[in-house]
Order: C-alpha cells, then structure tokens, then sequence
C-alpha cells in the first residue's frame, strides 16, 4: 500500500510542478534554496508548487502528529546531534551537487530511468551502507 500511494504521489508531484517554472516532480533540495532566497532577492520571481509543498510538507506532519497525540519535542543527545548536524552538511551539500535530493534523484528521476539518476541512487546507497558500516558495524 505504501509503494503504491507513493508511486501516485510521483505521478502527481510531475503533474503539480508543471504550474512552477518547470516540470520537477517531488523535489526538496532546489525547493529549500528557493524558499529562502524568495523572501531576501525575489527569486524565483513567484512563489512555485514545489515551494508550497516544501512548506506544507513539515506543516503538514506537524498536524498530523499533534492529532494524533505523538507531537512532542526531543533533543539528541551531544555527540547525536554533532553526527545529525555533520549528516545534513554533507547531504545538502550533494544534493546541491547531484541537482537533486534522494526523493527527486531517487525516487522521481530514477522513475523515468535516466542513467545519472540511476547512478546517483546507487552511489546514495553506497553512502548509506558504508556510514552504517562506519558508524555500527566495523567493530
């Protein structure tokens, strides 16, 4: 039921993006930049669908938990939060790199199997499987 409700939610983010600058699909790394340079230099010259849904994205989560009772906030511990912190570096770093986060790169682009999606995806998992293996399992 998951794959299938994300396979839609695919279908309708290339759908949606078209009332932006450009079809995108699902995308969160572009989207994130334009949202914080929207406000500060005016571009992009409007307010696209993929900002919308990057801002409704954490709103939306953030209702659900809290109808359901689960909201509340928690603080990782010291060395956590360096890796957490050190992570979202290197991951938005390439995702500037790439031109595209895990779920645009990953998830959308690698849909429409295209060769440097496909290899960004395999080199995404590599990075996953040798960070665990670095952090958990090489003892």
């Amino acid at each position: 039921m998951t794959g299938a409700a994300v396979g839609v939610m695919i279908a309708v983010g290339w759908w949606a993006s078209t009332y932006g600058d450009r079809p995108v699909g699902i995308t969160f790394a572009a989207n994130t930049g334009h949202l914080l340079t929207y406000p500060m230099v005016g571009y992009p010259t409007k307010a696209t669908w993929s900002m919308w849904m990057a801002l409704g994205v954490p709103v939306g989560a953030f209702v659900s938990a809290k109808r359901a009772g689960e909201f509340g906030w928690k603080v990782p511990p010291g060395d956590s939060l360096v890796k957490i912190f050190g992570g979202g570096l290197l991951m938005g770093g390439a995702a500037l790199i790439a031109e595209g986060c895990n779920i645009n790169q990953g998830l959308t682009n690698s849909a429409t199997l295209a060769l440097g999606s496909l290899l960004t995806f395999a080199a995404m998992g590599a990075g996953a499987w040798l960070t665990l293996w670095a952090l958990y399992m090489r003892r």
